[in-house]
């Protein structure tokens, strides 16, 4: 995983590089940074989570509103706003699989750099859907996407949400990590005691789950926070030889981090 934290810490310097040089075009912008201690799935169907330090950046223009953020969704740069829309570019990092231990046999998966887009849309303060997808550029050449939308309540102090999530891959991104050639199957000992085969998923979806998040205001400048996540892997994913003797199709998430805002005023 110390691949995913530098690439991770890249994106956010670069992203606080680009959120400062916007900011100067205009005062009473509102910055907000943060961090949380995240248990991820460091790759699909891996069947074991891992913490890792994840940080987070958010600006607002003036008189734009305060909404919360969502730990599921890809780094985005909103360029372009309107009317409840913001779309922009976007990432995701997923971690590399070896070939070590209970993998031995099977082909490695570098990490996983996935570049793409997104667009989100509020149609009200208290309702949101979102979509990002992007191609992997690295550790795997497929498409993948990824949606959800979500209920947001305020009472008092508290900012919670919740809502479904589903995500789909092309047959490229599917045989990356759920495929499976005769050589590896007979190769990997936990397969081969499970009688698995040569195996082609195809393109289809990947999960289906749902996440919910809550924040505490504990001043005007300081947010404590938490979220928590289920996926259950698709059909074609469950069906893989590798998820049913190494991994597992059901995969959980969760964290807990602060945030700080101030306001930008060159």
């Amino acid at each position: 995983m110390t691949a995913m934290r530098a690439a991770w810490a890249a994106i956010w310097m670069g992203a606080a590089a680009l959120a400062a040089a916007g900011a100067a075009e205009a005062a009473d912008w509102t910055v907000t940074v943060g961090g949380r201690a995240q248990a991820v799935t460091p790759y699909e169907g891996a069947g074991h989570t891992d913490f890792v330090p994840i940080p987070s950046i958010q600006v607002r223009r003036p008189g734009d509103p305060d909404r919360p953020t969502f730990p599921g969704d890809s780094f985005g740069l909103g360029l372009i706003r309107f009317h409840g829309f913001s779309m922009g570019p976007a990432a995701r990092l997923r971690g590399s699989r070896n070939d070590n231990g209970n993998r031995a046999g099977l082909s490695s998966v570098d990490t996983a750099i996935e570049a793409g887009g997104f667009v989100t849309f509020w149609p009200t303060e208290w309702f949101r859907l979102h979509l990002d997808g992007g191609r992997g550029v690295n550790g795997h050449s497929g498409w993948v996407g990824d949606a959800g939308a979500d209920l947001v309540a305020r009472p008092g102090r508290w900012t919670l949400t919740a809502g479904p999530r589903v995500g789909f891959g092309d047959g490229e991104y599917m045989n990356t990590y759920f495929g499976l050639t005769a050589q590896e199957a007979a190769a990997n000992a936990k397969v081969a005691s499970i009688g698995g085969t040569a195996y082609a998923p195809g393109g289809g979806r990947r999960y289906l789950g749902a996440q919910t998040t809550a924040a505490y205001r504990l001043s005007p400048r300081w947010q404590a926070t938490a979220n928590f996540s289920y996926h259950r892997l698709g059909e074609r994913a469950a069906d893989s030889p590798i998820v049913r003797a190494i991994g597992d199709a059901n995969e959980y998430g969760g964290g807990v981090g602060v945030r700080y805002s101030f306001g930008w005023s060159p």
